[in-house]
């Protein structure tokens, strides 16, 4: 029969190989995830060769492939800041295919003033849609709103709207 102390004895060894083996097993884990990453950077479109030797242990740790994948990522990329990338790109096409008017030598511009000049122009178009689009919504929702009123209050109130309209751009 044990005697207490080989048994604390016997849990601390335990305790210590639980701990070695879990380490090992990340580290391994950790090394085949990052193996799996390098592999897909190397199979990219317009990778660069590399001198890519396979970790020794790749095709032993292939159970792990369903196991160890890329999560999804977020971004603090706003969809306007897309849109607004996405009209640039489409302006900047438009205004290639473009002649330029000729320039005497004193009204030479640097380029990046002429750039300068397109996005402010494209910003300047993005606003205006981002300001109709504002409107719409707003609009949508008065619709909404009088839509569920009964007939007489909806009426009422939208004759207040439209005073008030009128008040303000009268002023």
């Amino acid at each position: 029969m044990e005697t207490t102390k080989e048994a604390g004895l016997n849990e601390k060894i335990i305790s210590f190989v639980i701990k070695a083996l879990t380490t090992r097993w990340r580290t391994l884990r950790d090394r085949y995830a990052k193996e799996r990453r390098e592999i897909e950077v190397s199979q990219r479109s317009g990778a660069e060769p590399t001198d890519y030797t396979p970790w020794e242990y790749s095709d032993q740790m292939d159970f792990l492939k369903d196991h160890v994948s890329r999560r999804a990522t977020t971004s603090n990329y706003d969809t306007g800041t897309k849109e607004l990338a996405n009209m640039v790109e489409e302006y900047l096409e438009v205004e290639e295919g473009t002649p330029e008017p000729p320039r005497s030598s004193m009204s030479k511009k640097r380029k990046a003033d002429v750039l300068d000049d397109k996005m402010s122009a494209v910003l300047d178009r993005f606003m205006d849609e981002q300001t109709q689009l504002r409107h719409t919504h707003f609009a949508q929702l008065v619709n909404a709103k009088l839509s569920a009123m009964p007939i007489d209050k909806a009426n009422r109130l939208e004759a207040a709207i439209l005073n008030i309209l009128y008040t303000v751009e009268e002023d």
